[in-house]
């Protein structure tokens, strides 16, 4: 019996999910202006990247990769901890290719953001679901601790345009790939992960589908109130830096941070997304989950009733619907809604 319990509680959780339908009328994508496009301009030389076999096993084998980067230097490049040298736009991005031993000649291909904490652990379970599946996995590092407390108020700003520079580079390089189909490329993340991912979507159009789980929009907000040690931490020293209230200090960060997902979720088809959200999240609170699930259109979405981290007992489940929804997607590829020009 007690053997039992596990599975018990198990499917009782499951029972609690519940599944969203899709906008049946979804809002058409619209065109970002080229102002915005182009803070997000990279080069990406993929002819340098080597990879190193790590170890394999009867389903993948599995190398380590670095691409080298540049995206344009900030106006604001700020510095580092102890006096580093201010960032200068180029970089290198660590990635991880999990070759499925499954998969057909050609196959489709996952590129993968992990959580911020935790997320080798986890990212390697979804490496290990996807590549069962058939597709062979990209898992894309951060390359960076994210949000240290000695941060400046642009720092955001400029890590996420790195950040979507390492992945629009990577899918270049998928292009370069015989066994991959560059034709078939999605994107998968959760938390953090989720974050860039949605505005990947916004801004790479060589993604057939994406699937975003735990993530949200208008980051100030999640920043002021998340439980998140590394991010409540940052908040402090913010507050402490500036010396503003936490309402004054949401708003100067909204105005360094043009690149919040909010601003870039119109710029996505909302057929091609699919959301897993968490009713009891305290990291990132249901509210700001809502907030992207609407500005990207209301795309089909998966709820939980748990927390960020109780997340976790859904894993395979979300795995499985995820897989289920590119499948679909790869195999109809709908055409696209005239875009819409921004105002």
């Amino acid at each position: 019996m007690a053997r039992s319990l596990p599975l018990l509680l198990l499917a009782l959780l499951a029972g609690c999910a519940s599944t969203i339908p899709a906008d049946p009328s979804p809002r058409a994508p619209v065109e970002l202006p080229a102002a915005v496009t182009a803070r997000f301009a990279y080069t990406a030389d993929v002819a340098s990247v080597s990879l190193t076999r790590d170890w394999e096993d009867d389903e993948v084998e599995v190398f380590s990769g670095l691409l080298p980067v540049s995206v344009p230097r900030s106006a604001h490049p700020g510095g580092g901890e102890g006096g580093a040298p201010p960032d200068d736009g180029t970089f290198s991005a660590k990635f991880e290719y999990w070759r499925s031993k499954s998969a057909p000649a050609k196959a489709p291909v996952v590129l993968i953001t992990p959580i911020l904490g935790g997320g080798k652990t986890l990212a390697r379970w979804n490496c290990y679901d996807f590549a069962n599946a058939g597709f062979h996995v990209v898992l894309a590092w951060r390359n960076t601790r994210v949000l240290r407390e000695y941060w400046d108020i642009e720092a955001c700003e400029r890590w996420m345009r790195k950040a979507i520079g390492a992945r629009r580079g990577l899918v270049d390089w998928i292009q370069t790939r015989p066994e991959m189909d560059g034709e078939r490329v999605v994107a998968f993340g959760a938390s953090m992960g989720g974050i860039i991912t949605s505005v990947l979507l916004g801004l790479e159009p060589r993604l057939k589908a994406g699937a975003m789980a735990l993530a949200g929009g208008d980051i100030p907000s999640i920043l002021s109130v998340s439980s998140e040690g590394r991010l409540a931490r940052y908040w402090a020293a913010r507050l402490e830096e500036t010396g503003l209230g936490p309402t004054a200090l949401e708003q100067l960060q909204r105005g360094k941070f043009p690149s919040d997902p909010l601003a870039i979720a119109p710029a996505v088809d909302a057929r091609k997304v699919v959301m897993v959200t968490t009713g009891l999240d305290t990291v990132v609170p249901l509210e700001n989950q809502l907030l992207l699930w609407r500005a990207l259109g209301k795309p089909l979405r998966f709820h939980l009733p748990v927390g960020h981290y109780t997340a976790i007992l859904y894993l395979n489940g979300i795995t499985e619907r995820v897989i289920e929804f590119y499948r679909g997607r790869l195999a109809q590829e709908p055409t696209a809604p005239p875009l819409a020009r921004a105002r």
